[in-house]
């Protein structure tokens, strides 16, 4: 069976993308950095929970999934390892987005989604990696608390964002994905 889907980085349809504009910025507003620890943390938990007694098959097998809110159309086949691949790739860039622009630094480069997209050949020494990307970004968002920082770097989906709005998109953004894995197992049962 052929699968056919977007190529990776054609974004969310346009209306859920207006929708999840206008969603992430209301957070952005009504939430505190605490809170964005916190969500990240309890994300993390539960990816943890959901994949500390997979097989390696079950882990590594691709599974087509519906189209998750938030998630790309390109993202829809992938296995648990490559789910947490993304994971890996996208915590260690905003680690490091999260620092440099709490420190007033722009980082170089551009963050495009077609970039970040997982490798079809992970194992199961992802979960090392992807565990050290969480520390990385517990440690930013600690060491990032209270400090007062204007500089921005765009996101591809929401624009102009200061470190604290990198802050609140990690957690949300660890859930999504979460709901992937959930999605991935639950249809191989």
């Amino acid at each position: 069976m052929e699968i056919k889907l977007q190529p990776p980085g054609a974004g969310l349809p346009k209306p859920e993308l207006i929708i999840a504009r206008i969603m992430f910025r209301t957070r952005c507003a009504l939430t505190n950095y605490q809170s964005y620890l916190k969500l990240f943390t309890e994300e993390r938990a539960k990816i943890r929970k959901r994949c500390s007694n997979l097989s390696d098959d079950d882990a590594k097998a691709r599974v087509l999934i519906k189209r998750l809110s938030g998630l790309e159309d390109s993202s829809r086949y992938w296995s648990v390892y490559m789910t947490l691949d993304h994971l890996r790739i996208v915590n260690i860039s905003i680690a490091d987005i999260i620092s440099k622009l709490s420190s007033g630094i722009k980082p170089e480069g551009a963050a495009i989604t077609a970039a970040v997209k997982p490798s079809e050949q992970v194992t199961s020494s992802i979960i090392t990696g992807y565990e050290s990307s969480c520390d990385l970004v517990h440690k930013a968002l600690s060491n990032t608390n209270n400090k007062i920082s204007s500089t921005t770097f765009p996101h591809p989906w929401f624009g102009e964002m200061t470190y604290q709005n990198w802050a609140a998109l990690v957690g949300s953004h660890m859930g999504i994905h979460r709901k992937q894995i959930n999605s991935i197992l639950d249809a191989k049962n």
